[in-house]
């Protein structure tokens, strides 16, 4: 069953803004964090992810409307509850469109598709967001306001250190909530996956 971090959501807006993710452990947000300075001499005009925003997205919800909450938790949990707990480990920097700088999955891709692909059918229709194009595991470091030039030539040229592995036992639903300084970011329910 889900772990709701607040027993209520009485106090929440009609709409709330929200997405899936798996959270990343103090330690390798360290080591991202790392691999940002290395970024930061080589591109300019960039929108840094803060190490405390830094997470892997299964799913996008976009805006749903918190009197579905309890339905949404009910859903994800028959979603996750059979799913096994599993080792990931990030490594490699790439971008898409020379936009979104992004360090890649290494062991660990196979469950994390899986469980963004149940997770994205038990949730279809909540949110105003349906995703089309293929999961794909990654986190986000970055994103250039306009298009960097080579950026996959300066990529090739970033030492990226081993990153430390760890276990994914939950998942999070989370609002996100815009803001000047970035988006705010809090944990409403946590799911567990089964611990074999």
């Amino acid at each position: 069953m889900a772990d709701p971090i607040s027993n209520s959501f009485a106090g929440l807006p009609e709409i709330i803004r929200s997405f899936i993710a798996v959270p990343i452990p103090d330690e390798v947000l360290a080591q991202l964090s790392g691999i940002q300075q290395q970024l930061k001499r080589k591109f300019q005009k960039v929108s840094w992810t803060r190490p405390t925003a830094m997470h892997l997205t299964l799913q996008f919800l976009g805006d749903i409307k918190s009197t579905r909450l309890p339905e949404l938790m009910s859903v994800m949990s028959d979603a996750t509850r059979e799913l096994s707990a599993f080792d990931v480990e990030l490594s490699g920097v790439g971008s898409f469109g020379n936009r979104v700088l992004w360090v890649g999955v290494k062991r660990g891709v196979e469950p994390l598709t899986f469980l963004a692909n149940a997770l994205r059918r038990a949730t279809k229709g909540f949110g105003d967001h349906d995703e089309e194009r293929a999961f794909s595991a990654h986190v986000t470091l970055g994103r250039c306001r306009t298009p960097a030039r080579d950026a996959g030539k300066i990529l090739s040229e970033v030492t990226v250190p081993r990153l430390t592995p760890w276990r994914v036992d939950d998942c999070e639903l989370i609002r996100s909530e815009p803001s000047p300084q970035g988006s705010r970011y809090t944990t409403l329910a946590r799911f567990p996956l089964r611990a074999d």
